[in-house]
């Protein structure tokens, strides 16, 4: 395996922390007998997606606390990372290596917040300020309705247009097209994890640093995709990309415990890329 698809294993399993689980919890009565522990709360989701024709198969599981992130890529390769909210921490480990990463949630901060550091050249304070780049999202419902998972699912397309202005830092000039099947369904465990801002948090060369602006038009309203095609177009009206993403499963039964941990026998690491070291074969560069 090279170490261009080592990139992509890794910045990948960071996209699969985006997606998040939460638990229920019964409030017991006043002046009452305490009620039986309510049920740990299950849910798992298995998704299919087709990005150019290259097929990979994801899977979500909760249960109470605890989440697991599955990804499985082309060659057998397979990204598992663990969302552990009772002890804080998220695990990123490899069957086949027999190891794993610990990164700690509050590893920016307890309080999140990063650390200030004195100005320097080119720093924002004395740099230029940037352009502004717009994001107006039009949004259609079709009408149609179908049943799916047990629940109603309702047919919206969303086009999102990018575009900067002449004094932008980054200049752009893109769209984006969704077309979907939409639920009210959301979940997310409750604990919290460092990240930065996926925008406005970066500055540009120079220290410059755009500004963003957001504009809604219809009233067309998706929610939890189902299925959902995206198309990206550059500046040209060319494609550049189209992926679709099925829901094939979404499920509550009971889920083992076990799946939410470190197995016994694996081995602490520091190096991401040890975890999928065995995968490469011997003289790839």
């Amino acid at each position: 395996m090279s170490k261009r698809y080592l990139g992509i294993y890794t910045s990948t399993a960071l996209a699969v922390l985006a997606l998040l689980a939460s638990s229920l919890v019964a409030q017991q009565p006043r002046n009452r007998p305490a009620s039986p522990a309510a049920p740990v709360n299950n849910l798992k989701i298995k998704y299919k997606t087709n990005m150019g024709g290259q097929a990979s198969e994801s899977t979500t599981m909760i249960r109470g606390t605890r989440e697991r992130s599955e990804m499985k890529l082309g060659a057998g390769m397979e990204i598992i990372n663990i969302t552990q909210c009772d002890l804080k921490r998220t695990v990123q480990l490899s069957d086949t290596a027999k190891k794993y990463v610990v990164t700690p949630m509050d590893a920016g901060g307890s309080d999140g917040a990063r650390p200030s550091s004195p100005a320097a050249p080119g720093s924002p304070s004395t740099s230029s300020r940037g352009g502004v780049v717009t994001y107006t999202t039009t949004s259609i419902d079709t009408g149609e309705r179908r049943d799916m998972f047990g629940f109603k699912a309702r047919h919206v397309k969303t086009t999102t247009t990018i575009q900067s202005s002449p004094d932008a830092c980054s200049p752009m000039n893109q769209k984006i097209e969704r077309d979907g099947w939409y639920i009210d369904f959301s979940y997310g465990l409750q604990c919290e994890i460092n990240r930065e801002q996926m925008m406005g948090g970066q500055y540009a060369a120079g220290g410059c640093r755009d500004r963003f602006q957001f504009k809604q038009v219809g009233t067309g309203r998706d929610g939890y995709p189902l299925i959902e095609t995206t198309t990206m177009y550059g500046p040209d009206g060319q494609v550049m990309y189209t992926a679709t993403k099925e829901v094939v499963e979404l499920s509550r039964e009971a889920l083992d415990p076990a799946l939410f941990d470190v197995p016994a026998g694996y081995t602490e690491t520091t190096n991401t890329q040890e975890l999928y070291m065995p995968a490469m074969e011997p003289g790839v560069e």
